[in-house]
């Protein structure tokens, strides 16, 4: 049969609670007997501050400087995020894999009593961990530390005291068969006017799930080009593949409406489906809006740095910039 690639959100129905008032493991949190009546409510995307003050626990943080008399000390220390989901009786046997879009600081993640993963991994396949029914699943989120390369604040936007600490991007299973299609995205390489023509390049990831070599076929279609290539995976391999007008004559798109900003013209976006094709199934697909866009620096007669866009000078207004 064919699958039809599918993602199943983990927004909802999560609790969060300091580390250092529980004292207990991740294999302890991340199972069924843990008591959460002291725990918050929260949802995802999240920081731990954003979720207490819902909570009412600071009334007037917005209030005159409030925000810089919040005692710092209780996020001082990592904090657990969790939540409990069931699956579909048909994901069963299908590829799952646990994506974390975005987590302030670092995190370890737990499901169902094992640690799936240390502060340093963000997609990860637990196909053979999930169950059909109780899945529970475990965030030990780590504030930022002096030194870290983190999201910061500048003078005119006064510093949370929980430094963002939180999952603060989408969580979310993606569903797939045996050969998963991931990081696509379309590179406009040159825009020609005469005539008028863009040359385009389509990348994306494969990652072959399996102990056995797949051969198919990956395919794509957009409003001005088509392309379908074979593509073979070994056994457990990830491949970035590149498609460019070299491979695929038809990533030339003629006469194309360009993306322009604000005050230049309108931002014109094209769709591409994307499809990774075994015989008559569908293991794994998705759709991908974009923008067909040129942007260039050069240097003024001043010794500016300028933008071009689309072969086009644009002035660069209104904007604020830290180091």
């Amino acid at each position: 049969g064919v699958l039809m690639s599918d993602r199943i959100s983990l927004s909802q129905h999560w609790l969060i609670q300091r580390s250092d008032s529980l004292k207990l493991p991740g294999s302890v949190i991340s199972e069924s007997s843990v008591d959460t009546t002291i725990w918050y409510q929260a949802v995802v995307p999240s920081t731990v501050m954003g979720t207490l003050v819902a909570n009412g626990l600071y009334p007037d943080v917005f209030m005159a400087d409030s925000l810089m008399k919040v005692d710092a000390a209780p996020f001082a220390h990592s904090w657990w995020y969790r939540t409990r989901f069931v699956l579909p009786a048909a994901v069963m046997g299908k590829q799952v894999t646990l994506h974390l879009d975005g987590v302030s600081y670092a995190a370890n993640i737990w499901l169902n009593g094992k640690q799936i993963a240390f502060s340093d991994s963000i997609a990860l396949d637990i196909s053979g961990q999930v169950r059909e029914a109780g899945n529970i699943l475990a965030i030990e989120v780590f504030p930022q530390k002096p030194g870290d390369f983190g999201l910061g604040f500048v003078d005119w936007n006064p510093p949370a005291p929980d430094k963002n600490m939180g999952i603060w991007r989408d969580v979310y299973l993606h569903i797939s068969g045996d050969v998963s299609l991931e990081h696509a995205w379309v590179r406009t390489d040159k825009i020609t006017d005469t005539p008028s023509e863009a040359s385009l390049s389509v990348f994306a990831s494969l990652q072959n799930h399996t102990t056995e070599t797949i051969t198919g076929t990956l395919k794509g279609k957009s409003e001005i080009f088509s392309f379908s290539i074979p593509v073979t995976l070994k056994a457990g391999e990830t491949r970035e593949i590149q498609v460019d007008p070299s491979d695929e004559g038809s990533l030339k798109g003629k006469n194309p409406l360009l993306w322009w900003c604000n005050g230049m013209g309108d931002p014109n976006l094209y769709n591409l489906d994307l499809s990774f094709e075994t015989g008559e199934d569908v293991s794994d697909q998705l759709s991908l809006p974009f923008g067909i866009r040129k942007i260039e620096t050069f240097t003024t007669p001043a010794g500016h740095k300028g933008f071009k866009l689309n072969g086009r000078e644009v002035l660069i207004r209104g904007a604020g910039w830290t180091d």
